[in-house]
């Protein structure tokens, strides 16, 4: 599974630029979503909270539960929902905690493959925090990918 190249922009990019310029993570939700529902590959948007802002469709169906789960729900209790089909590890919400209170970007593979609607097996996810203008965090993207997203450029740039 690859990024279309007409879709050049990572979805944190995407985010990062709103809140650069101002705008609420709760208001750049909707057009982050718009750009998200284009992508294959599932991903949510949480506030500095680690409450859902938006999740596209295919992390949806990857976690088998409905849209509308989402949305204003604080992740632990989304994830408690998920917890039969999700086998992310377990430390997963200190991880999150981390993401926002150090901002650094995190990217991990999971101990099991998660298999996703479509077949596509998932074994890799990312947090990447979003700042605003301030530089504080104000919130996170998590994504699934099928393999690190990182290691092309890692092995290129050796």
């Amino acid at each position: 599974m690859t990024v279309p190249n007409d879709l050049p922009r990572s979805l944190p990019e995407l985010a990062a630029e709103a809140l650069a310029q101002g705008v609420p993570v709760q208001d750049a939700a909707a057009s982050w979503l718009v750009q998200a529902e284009e992508r294959p590959f599932p991903a949510a948007l949480l506030d500095s909270g680690l409450v859902y802002l938006a999740a596209n469709k295919p992390y949806a169906r990857l976690l088998q539960l409905p849209p509308a789960a989402f949305v204003g729900k604080e992740y632990s209790r989304v994830h408690r929902l998920a917890v039969k089909t999700l086998a992310q590890p377990t430390d997963d919400l200190a991880l999150l905690h981390e993401a926002v209170s150090g901002g650094q970007a995190l990217g991990l593979p999971l101990p099991d493959a998660l298999e996703g609607p479509d077949g596509q097996d998932y074994r890799w996810w990312t947090l990447s925090p979003l700042r605003g203008p301030e530089g504080q965090v104000r919130g996170l993207v998590l994504e699934f990918f099928p393999d690190d997203p990182g290691a092309k450029t890692r092995a290129a740039e050796q």
